[in-house]
């Protein structure tokens, strides 16, 4: 099921293969010159919201000048675990991201990615770590979204099983040291972030710079 929507909802969505290079970025970015950095890139991902309530206090900011500029973009999601219960807090947090998206009455051109990362260790086993992306993944699917995840190879390791049921979900990964390590029950990369330490004219400060393979 979580394939065949996928598929058909990928279908739909803006044909990529004349896009290469991109930025993400969140508030931590500060005001952002999207005319400059609009010559230097090809699309945008935009952090939208984190747990349960917070919503980037850019996002809406961004989206405009992205808009404005025809920079095409997606957005993401930071996943918090807030609850005992896998299932209800992807539903929470995935609700949110929702209502943030669907209430400014534009549709992203890329997907709308779960980012799982996490400095501490996360109070799941990896049966209950893919329920919560699984549930995750739903909600957004239902509603017409296309989807991706975002990890490094390290978590997906840790909290993945080999066997999962994500191998046809897009993949953006972060590894900045090439070439690629070795990712469980993924055949191909969708988007590779190579580095956390990019400059853009336009972007005070460092960045995260991606490529699409």
């Amino acid at each position: 099921m979580l394939g065949r929507k996928i598929a058909e909802i990928a279908a739909k969505v803006l044909k990529m293969k004349s896009m290469k290079n991109g930025v993400d970025v969140s508030h931590h970015q500060g005001i952002i010159d999207w005319k400059t950095v609009s010559t230097q890139i090809d699309f945008a991902i935009l952090k939208c919201s984190e747990g349960r309530s917070n919503v980037d206090k850019r996002f809406f900011k961004n989206v405009a000048e992205c808009e404005k500029y025809n920079i095409p973009w997606g957005a993401y999601h930071f996943a918090t675990w807030n609850d005992e219960d896998e299932e209800r807090d992807a539903k929470s947090e995935a609700r949110l991201f929702l209502s943030i998206i669907k209430g400014i009455k534009l549709k992203p051109k890329l997907p709308l990615v779960l980012d799982i990362e996490s400095n501490k260790p996360i109070p799941y086993t990896k049966k209950e770590m893919e329920i919560y992306v699984k549930t995750f993944l739903n909600e957004i699917l239902n509603e017409g979204f296309d989807v991706a995840i975002y990890a490094s190879p390290s978590f997906l390791n840790q909290y993945f099983e080999q066997n999962h049921p994500f191998t046809n979900v897009k993949l953006w990964i972060a590894d900045y040291t090439p070439p690629i390590n070795s990712i469980p029950g993924w055949k191909k990369v969708w988007m590779h972030q190579y580095t956390m330490k990019g400059k853009l004219n336009g972007i005070n400060g460092y960045c995260d710079l991606n490529r699409l393979l």
